[in-house]
């Protein structure tokens, strides 16, 4: 993730006059998960000044083509949110590529 309007390589803090203390600074959060069984497999905070790299673990629900959705929510700005398709497959344990190739 990478800021794109920040300020000598700080992101601003957020305007946020109500929040309870002087200074907010802006956080996300990093999701992956299944909308259509409404599941939640990883999740993170972070915030970015510049940019920032994050390694988000997790176990796969299946074996097979597996179709998740990596969800960046912002919790300090409406309509920053941003949400990604992520498309991969599973195999079992110890099966290697060539030998599955094989088997099909």
């Amino acid at each position: 993730m990478e800021r794109e309007n920040d300020l000598n390589g700080m992101a601003p803090p957020v305007v946020a006059p109500l929040f309870p203390q002087k200074r907010k600074e802006e956080g996300w959060w990093l999701v992956i998960g299944d909308h259509s069984s409404n599941t939640l497999f990883s999740i993170k905070r972070l915030t970015v000044h510049q940019k920032a790299k994050m390694v988000l673990d997790f176990t796969a629900s299946a074996v097979g083509k597996l179709h998740y959705k990596l969800y960046f929510i912002c919790d300090s700005y409406l309509g920053a949110d941003q949400e990604f398709d992520l498309k991969f497959r599973v195999e079992e344990a110890g099966r290697s590529r060539k030998r599955a190739r094989d088997e099909e």
